[in-house]
């Protein structure tokens, strides 16, 4: 007879978290298209941010150049990879160079901004506290001070590792993302910053508080929504080490944390409507079927220019129907 061995339960995996790197300064118009810009005339070269050189090239101060290097970043509009710079697929498909420009190189289109945020509120790489703000408070309204103590409970939970101060700070900065300058001196100091015309969030009467803006979200792309949809559902599936389902469930997309109901701020009502039209706009590529309130998902019909199928590729040739009939494969 043999006796069964009890095993033990695993612990929690530790987690990374990712809370400065912006030296408190809130994401500032144009300084994405300075980052692309300049680290393009350098070649990518990973040590282009370090050089003297960079105060003058770019005319900010020291803290500066870090910032805006740390929200190229986050943003998706450069990428690392084993101690190398190169473009991001947003920085490609946005920015690109003065001879071969992008899309919308300086964030005329709200639509670039709506990336941004998707970017740091629901990939959040490199901007942990962006997204557990947007998908794990669910209160309408808060206090900066209860949020504090919220976050830090929460990197506890998570395992992840990081001291009040830091977490107070990074707390401040995304708040500030989003809020509208009141007063400003001059120069990258008036910059409003960029994510302040998504309207997400606001100041709620007295000092220190503030809610999220729930209304219809009118300056989000119908397109840009499909490609935030596509890719909440591939990195839940790459987080569990799993193949991506070929549907996904309507409350998935408003409820999950992290997913574009959550991190838009959108009603279901809205999603469905949206979704309502996707066949039609993508041509077969996505096809929501009210009866049971899923979407399927048809890479194959998704894919431009009858190329091989490119998961990447596709949501970011999808999120480009926004802006005009250009179209750019990155």
């Amino acid at each position: 007879m043999t006796t069964k061995r009890a095993v033990a339960p695993k612990e929690k995996a530790r987690q990374k978290g990712h809370f400065s790197g912006h030296e408190t300064f809130p994401l500032r118009q144009m300084w994405l298209t300075k980052a692309y810009r300049y680290a393009a005339s350098h070649n990518f070269d990973p040590a282009c941010f370090s050089d003297d050189s960079a105060i003058a090239e770019l005319g900010v101060g020291k803290n500066m150049v870090s910032s805006i290097r740390h929200w190229a970043l986050a943003a998706d509009v450069l990428a690392e990879d084993s101690g190398t710079m190169k473009p991001g697929r947003l920085g490609q498909l946005l920015i690109g160079t003065e001879d071969f420009p992008g899309i919308d190189p300086w964030f005329e289109d709200t639509n670039s901004v709506w990336l941004v945020h998707w970017a740091l509120a629901g990939r959040g790489k490199r901007s942990t506290t962006w997204r557990w703000l947007f998908s794990k408070v669910s209160e309408s309204t808060f206090d900066r001070d209860r949020l504090a103590s919220q976050l830090s409970q929460w990197v506890s939970e998570e395992g992840m590792s990081s001291s009040s101060n830091t977490l107070r700070r990074d707390l401040e900065t995304c708040l500030r993302c989003y809020l509208p300058r009141y007063s400003a001196n001059s120069g990258e100091e008036a910059a409003e910053p960029l994510l302040s015309e998504l309207g997400l969030l606001s100041n709620a009467g007295t000092q220190g508080n503030f809610r999220f803006n729930k209304g219809p979200k009118r300056t989000l792309g119908v397109y840009s929504f499909y490609f935030a949809v596509l890719d909440f559902w591939d990195l839940k599936h790459a987080a569990l080490g799993v193949q991506t389902p070929s549907t996904i469930p309507l409350l998935n997309i408003g409820l999950d944390f992290y997913s574009p109901g959550r991190v838009f701020k959108m009603s279901e009502e809205e999603i469905e409507i949206r979704l309502q039209q996707a066949e039609t706009l993508t041509d077969g590529g996505l096809i929501y079927d009210e009866s049971v309130k899923h979407v399927s998902i048809n890479h194959s019909k998704l894919t431009p220019r009858g190329s091989q199928t490119d998961r990447e590729s596709n949501k970011y040739d999808l999120a480009s129907h926004d802006f005009s009939s250009k179209e750019v494969l990155v």
